[in-house]
């Protein structure tokens, strides 16, 4: 679980994450043991939403916790139910004695405790309860302190609405101590599932992250590389002013999501148009720790090859008949300024070789065929900054025969 603001967060994707209800100024998070929930038994505790949970043969639940000093009148880690003895799971200490318990009953009937006497002391443990069919077994550190404890007793499937941690349904003492990891299933895990969890618990470094906040050029997909240094780890981009523009892959790479926020220099989509892509990405460990990194990626121009349209007559070409081209220039925002030249079959057209062209706007150049048949118009425009690469475009055009007289 992760903790965020008056939240306890649901890692498992399922969505179920718990409130957290202070009672002077408890619970907190803590950032020791690599981050849990700190209580001190004044009755704070936190709540999961209500839960529906379907037919099945069993239950698991674990946890990473320590107990206080004080031994708290049947303190609970948990205590899922609709009230007191109403289909409820409790998970705590028996009395203010020792001895470690997990109850389930099934509609108000209880066949009393699962328990492991005097497995209870001040230090971090890992926990791991199940309940299945006609047993139950404690785990205390991925060793089992129980011999398949005779116990016939479940939960009826139904939903739970009082889901309690760090506090019971009925009127018993409040949690002391830290509660991290919690983990709850509606089945049996295995051997290999119980030695996961418990090497995920005692994995406590949150993963290490760096890359981003660079400068790309404009009109490429790849925004940046975003390293870590936990093999596994899963990655999301979860925030930031311009997280729905970005993605990211499973080994770090942020990509810019097609059109229409591909990264254009002269139009930017970013939030505040400053070409300044904002965001936040969080790795999970497969231990469950998690970093979140705020980031971003700016964008610099590029000087982008010119493009120049096909030309356009403004009549029917004919024999004799003056009508005019035009081409628009294009390839960048602004147009840089160049020199227009229009041939017809290789030759120059009085008047429009090498003409001054601004960057704005179109270009047109008067012509007056002087011969009849297929003649190739060809327009070249070459941008002032060398930096650019010229551009030609062609077309061929049929002039016809004049039929009217002067």
């Amino acid at each position: 679980m992760g903790i965020s603001g008056n939240t306890v967060k649901d890692l498992s994707g399922n969505g179920h994450d718990a409130a957290i209800t202070q009672v002077s100024s408890q619970p907190v998070k803590s950032t020791s043991n690599g981050g849990h929930l700190s209580f001190n038994g004044s009755g704070g505790y936190a709540t999961v939403g209500a839960y529906s949970f379907p037919t099945y043969t069993g239950i698991t639940v674990s946890f990473y916790a320590n107990f206080g000093t004080s031994a708290d009148n049947f303190e609970r880690i948990i205590d899922f139910g609709n009230r007191d003895a109403n289909n409820n799971l409790e998970v705590g200490r028996i009395g203010t004695s020792t001895d470690f318990f997990a109850e389930a009953w099934t509609g108000t009937s209880s066949p009393g405790w699962c328990r492991a006497n005097g497995s209870i002391d001040t230090n971090w443990h890992f926990w791991i309860v199940t309940i299945g069919s006609g047993y139950c077994n404690i785990y205390k550190d991925n060793v089992q302190i129980t011999t398949n404890f005779t116990y016939n007793s479940l939960p009826t499937a139904d939903t739970w609405n009082k889901m309690y941690v760090g506090k019971s349904n009925w009127a018993d003492a409040a949690f002391e101590g830290g509660i991290a990891e919690l983990a709850f299933y509606n089945r049996v895990i295995d051997s290999t599932e119980r030695t996961l969890n418990y090497n995920a618990a005692l994995d406590q470094t949150a993963p290490v992250l760096s890359g981003g906040a660079n400068s790309i050029n404009e009109n490429q997909d790849i925004a940046t590389l975003i390293s870590f240094d936990q093999f596994g780890s899963t990655l999301s981009i979860i925030g930031g002013n311009d997280s729905d523009k970005l993605t990211i892959t499973s080994g770090g790479y942020v990509y810019f999501i097609a059109n229409p926020y591909f990264p254009n220099y002269e139009n930017p989509t970013d939030f505040g148009a400053d070409r300044r892509y904002d965001f936040v990405v969080r790795v999970i460990d497969p231990s469950g720790n998690y970093t979140d990194y705020t980031t971003y990626v700016t964008i610099s121009n590029v000087n982008e090859n010119a493009t120049l349209t096909i030309p356009s007559l403004s009549a029917t070409p004919t024999k004799g008949v003056g009508l005019t081209i035009t081409v628009t220039p294009g390839g960048d925002n602004p147009v840089p300024p160049g020199k227009i030249t229009y041939l017809v079959d290789g030759k120059r057209i009085p008047g429009c070789y090498k003409k001054t062209y601004s960057g704005s706007g179109n270009s047109t150049c008067l012509w007056k065929p002087a011969l009849q048949g297929y003649r190739e118009l060809s327009v070249t425009y070459t941008p002032t900054d060398i930096s650019y690469i010229a551009a030609t475009s062609k077309k061929t055009f049929l002039i016809y025969k004049r039929t009217t007289l002067r």
